[in-house]
């Protein structure tokens, strides 16, 4: 759908990967964008080579803060309960 979304607009010849570090969950929550309190993690990076689409990614290593909202320590930074989060572990006690 998008490469042909693409074409529409004129840009041909395109490849493109999907950032699946944190995809993983079915309903995301508008506006939670910084440290998605629903985000969990997705497909591990693989590559695919089929036609347009080279494979997955992950943008940001799980834990790695977007900033300090949700729980989060500066941007860049490593947090245990991000990481917990994203796993689907709800009643982590660890912090950042």
């Amino acid at each position: 759908w998008m490469v042909r979304q693409l074409r529409k607009l004129g840009v041909k010849g395109v490849k493109y990967v999907v950032d699946t570090s944190r995809n993983g969950a079915k309903l995301p929550v508008d506006g939670d964008v910084i440290n998605p309190t629903w985000a969990r993690i997705g497909q591990k990076p693989r590559l695919r080579f089929d036609k347009a689409f080279d494979g997955t990614l992950w943008v940001k290593h799980p834990g790695e803060s977007d900033g300090t909202v949700n729980g989060g320590p500066a941007s860049g930074q490593w947090c245990d309960l991000l990481a917990d989060r994203l796993l689907g572990d709800e009643k982590s006690q660890n912090g950042c």
